[in-house]
């Protein structure tokens, strides 16, 4: 049998209020979930960040790497400031190209996942130029 993936969300008002029927979808957030290792069960985890992980990415010619795989992750951003489109692919065993992304930074542009992404990260312009501001949170 072929594997198959689940793809659940869980969102949040977060003022601990339970949903409601109404509520404008701009009020909600997605909440991130794990599985409890001892016995399975799907927990909603809303733990914050505690600490931040900064730096900035010398953008090279050729894909590069911007986050390598940490489960610990809680959330990141991305800030580019290369003067070109940046082409970012989230996991994956090929690096980003303009072909092969997830999504496209605008130069001078953040990106936040909605949801958290432990996996690796990386991404593409195609010139040597500018920086990329990458903040971890875990």
């Amino acid at each position: 049998m072929a594997n198959q993936v689940l793809a659940l969300a869980v969102f949040s008002r977060g003022d601990g209020d339970p949903p409601s029927a109404g509520s404008p979808a701009e009020a909600w957030s997605p909440a991130p979930l794990l599985i409890h290792p001892d016995h399975g069960a799907l927990l909603v985890d809303q733990r914050p960040a505690k600490d931040s992980f900064v730096q900035a990415v010398d953008v090279p010619a050729v894909a590069f790497s911007v986050l390598k795989q940490n489960r610990q992750r809680r959330g990141f951003m991305i800030w580019n400031a290369s003067g070109n489109p940046l082409y970012v692919k989230l996991g994956g065993t090929a690096k980003a190209s303009a072909t092969d992304f997830s999504f496209i930074v605008a130069d001078g542009q953040m990106y936040e996942p909605g949801v958290p992404f432990v996996g690796d990260v990386s991404a593409f312009t195609g010139t040597a130029a500018g920086t990329v501001h990458v903040t971890e949170l875990t």
